[in-house]
């Protein structure tokens, strides 16, 4: 446990669980285990008395029946919470790549009678920033799993890697968001990009 800023926060190693188990500070264990201590020494005090005594008095097993019953509810409680927070954001991810989709289609279609050298490369760089945002997006949600930052993926160039490490440091978690305004950035520039700029509308709808 560690001390920043007059807070206390909790670090610990999720792969070792023995150490998990083990900690007291940030766990349950100091207010379970007093009463760890009172069950298994009224255990031992039945045992000894129906053994040695002859005196029993043990009680029914219903009640750990019913206990399992809650027990079996609450996993599948908790396993349903877990499939739902799934589902839910692989809805939202499939709504990036949707939208993601729908701004170069709509970039395409707004300037396909602009074929000038300026207003290409205007399409190329928004649809290179589109799927730049994109891959960031997959690579935070793979970073449990690979461990990579999204700064170290090859589809990002040296400018961008350097805004990401100068801007979000090493929370990865917030490198879409500067990714986004990147890509809206690109957006605005049409500006500069063509000899008519988008009507307002239509440069809305990009935004969108």
């Amino acid at each position: 446990m560690t001390e920043e800023g007059g807070s206390q926060r909790v670090k610990y190693d999720t792969k070792n669980h023995f150490t998990v188990l083990t900690q007291m500070h940030g766990s349950v264990w100091p207010a379970v285990m007093p009463h760890c201590i009172l069950n298994t020494l009224n255990i031992c005090g039945i045992i000894y008395l129906d053994r040695y005594r002859g005196i029993d008095i043990s009680y029914s097993d219903k009640g750990h029946t019913f206990m399992s019953m809650i027990v079996s509810f609450l996993v599948v409680t908790r396993s349903s919470i877990a499939y739902s927070r799934f589902m839910e954001s692989r809805s939202h991810l499939a709504t990036v790549m949707k939208s993601c989709r729908e701004l170069i289609q709509y970039a395409v279609t707004f300037t396909r009678y602009d074929t000038t050298e300026t207003t290409t490369k205007w399409r190329y760089s928004l649809a290179r920033k589109t799927i730049v945002l994109l891959r960031s997006v997959v690579s935070v949600l793979e970073f449990e799993t690979t461990g990579e930052h999204v700064w170290k993926n090859k589809v990002l160039d040296k400018r961008e890697k350097r805004a990401l490490t100068d801007a979000v440091g090493e929370d990865n978690f917030r490198s879409p968001m500067i990714l986004a305004m990147f890509l809206r950035t690109t957006i605005a520039s049409n500006v500069e990009f063509m000899d008519e700029p988008l009507h307002v509308s239509r440069e809305l709808r990009l935004y969108s």
